[in-house]
């Protein structure tokens, strides 16, 4: 499915152009979010198999408009890769959320990279990863690391995190909850 987006600035009573096709290549797209910022931004957030590969082998992707939709800034991945392992081999990134408020926006995703099996031949359990930006997504913090938040497992093994929801408010509050395993349970 191709992600594609309208925008009206007048509450949804009208919806002036065509729709805007967000990704035009013959890929796997799927997970497709948005989230609208006042001043005319809008982000879209998707996972994607441009690299090859299918399923759950797939990254993060989005696209940033300041202008209401006239205008989208192009593809611009949101996961860090590995540049060591062919991406199709890899890529692990599914289950994505955002949020925005100002200039500020937040990714969250489920990732199951497997950090000692490059090419993901073990299961390995889903972390909650996230990136932010201050700059209408012109560039991503941390710079070259994802943060992960569902640290502290008490268990032997890590236990499985996934389905990750974010909030935000412009006094600079983040909140971001998952479900999780740790505990026995599937609980949040």
């Amino acid at each position: 499915a191709t992600p594609t987006a309208r925008v009206s600035s007048d509450r949804g009573e009208k919806w002036p152009g065509n729709p805007t096709a967000l990704s035009t290549l013959d890929t796997q797209r799927y997970q497709f979010r948005l989230v609208a910022v006042s001043g005319g931004k809008a982000h879209a957030l998707w996972t994607d198999a441009r690299n090859g590969g299918g399923g759950d082998l797939v990254s993060i992707w989005m696209r940033t408009t300041t202008n209401g939709g006239t205008s989208w800034n192009p593809d611009k991945r949101v996961n860090i890769p590995n540049p060591e392992i062919a991406p199709e081999e890899f890529e692990r990134a599914t289950e994505p959320a955002i949020c925005a408020y100002g200039s500020n926006f937040f990714a969250v995703w489920r990732d199951k990279r497997h950090p000692s099996n490059n090419q993901n031949l073990l299961p390995w359990p889903g972390q909650i990863r996230l990136r932010y930006s201050t700059n209408d997504a012109a560039s991503f913090l941390p710079a070259s690391s994802e943060i992960r938040l569902d640290r502290g497992d008490t268990s032997p093994a890590e236990t499985e995190s996934q389905k990750p929801a974010i909030a935000c408010r412009a006094d600079g509050t983040v909140v971001v909850a998952w479900q999780d395993a740790r505990a026995g349970n599937d609980d949040i």
